[in-house]
This record gives C-alpha cells, sequence and structure tokens, in this order.
C-alpha cells in the first residue's frame, strides 16, 4: 500500500513537488480571463453588423434631387409655368390676349368670376412675380403674410434690407443668385428705372393683398 502525504502538498510548495506529483506554480498556465474572450466576441459582431449596414446602404435607393433648376424648382419666383401648375393646379386667363401677355391666375376664389388666388406674371415661361389676394377681402396680418411668402422664394434667396414705397409701406428685398443668373437684366430696376444688383426681389404687403416681384419697385 503506497503512502500518500497527508494533507496533500500546496501547489506552492515547492518541496512537496520536487520528486513529481503537483507541477510548481510557474508551470501552470494562468486560466485565459473570461472578460477578455467576452470582449473578443464582442468586437467580431459589432463588426459583423457594421459590414451588413454598410452593405444595406450601397444597395439601398439613393435620394434623388427634384427635377428642375435647384432653386428655383416649385411654385417659385422664376420657377416655369409647368412648376407652379404642378402645384397649383392649370393656369387660366380671363382672355387669350392676358395669357398671350403673360398674364395667368391659380385657384379660382369660391363663387367669384374673375378673382383668383393667386395672379403671377410670367415671362419666356418663367414666372417672374406674383400677387396673392385674400378671395374674402380680409385684412391679412403682415406676420401670416411674410410666413406665407417664404414659400414662394427661390430656396438660395437670402433677406438683404428694409426699404419703403412711395405709399409709406414697408418694403423687404431679398436676393437670389439663381433668379439673378436666370431673368434678364432688365428685370431688377427701381422706381426710378435705375439698375439695382441682379436677383434682387421686392416683397410688400398691402391691406387685403401682398406682392413679391423682382426690383426693388413693388
Amino acid at each position: 500500500m503506497t503512502d500518500y502525504p497527508w494533507p496533500p502538498p500546496h501547489p506552492g510548495n515547492r518541496a512537496a513537488t520536487a520528486g513529481g506529483g503537483v507541477p510548481p506554480v510557474k508551470d501552470i498556465a494562468p486560466p485565459q480571463p473570461r472578460r477578455r474572450r467576452w470582449l473578443g466576441v464582442a468586437v467580431a459582431a459589432m463588426s459583423l453588423v457594421l459590414v451588413v449596414v454598410l452593405l444595406l446602404s450601397l444597395n439601398s435607393p439613393q435620394e434623388q434631387p427634384p427635377p428642375g433648376n435647384g432653386p428655383l424648382t416649385g411654385a417659385v419666383v422664376g420657377a416655369t409655368i409647368a412648376d407652379w401648375e404642378r402645384q397649383l393646379g392649370t393656369a387660366e386667363s380671363p382672355t387669350q390676349e392676358m395669357a398671350d401677355e403673360g398674364f395667368l391666375f391659380f385657384r379660382r376664389c369660391p363663387g367669384a368670376e374673375n378673382f383668383w388666388e393667386y395672379a403671377v406674371v410670367a415671362v419666356d415661361d418663367r414666372v417672374t412675380q406674383i400677387t396673392r389676394n385674400d378671395c374674402d377681402e380680409a385684412a391679412m396680418p403682415r406676420s401670416v403674410a411674410q410666413r406665407e411668402m417664404r414659400q414662394f422664394l427661390p430656396r438660395d434667396a437670402r433677406r438683404a434690407g428694409e426699404l419703403r414705397n412711395a405709399d409709406g409701406e414697408p418694403v423687404v428685398v431679398w436676393r437670389s443668385r439663381a433668379l439673378g443668373r436666370l431673368l434678364p437684366r432688365r428685370q431688377f430696376r427701381d422706381c426710378d428705372g435705375e439698375a439695382v444688383a441682379r436677383g434682387t426681389l421686392s416683397f410688400v404687403k398691402a391691406e387685403t393683398y401682398w406682392f413679391l416681384g423682382p426690383g426693388t419697385c413693388p
């Protein structure tokens, strides 16, 4: 019968392990920490997710800019009549002569024979000025008119100042580079017929309508 030492030798006791048995502590590989293993798995999973997201983004259809002239797309000053009709419906005109001269109207007021919500002037198939009428012929608050008018500005328009017209009404001046490149130079004049910066637009609010057009003489 073999006699085994009791208690068994501690792994750290070199004397007890000199003749075999449990190897010295320095020869025992420390166990791999679980935390490191989980970290490696997490990194691999995140890498896989990023690859999948990248592949999906490459294969998904990309949003395309709307057709047209960028800042002058939609029912804005400088846009085509077709752009306006797509947004506000078919243009009308009381007479063919007015239509030939570029006077067009959108959204006939309810119960009115010759009164429309929007009256525009078009030159070379481009809308150059807008008169927005209140169908109820009520006093539209200036803040409401200004907020509404902004929808009809070219997308690149920036406010450039304020002045007053001959009636003492405040006129807000805007400027659009895209419009300046598109419309003829003669469109941009002040009330004395003098040239102003290309792309200049003016907005004025009267009692029952507002007006937006090129130049500084609304």
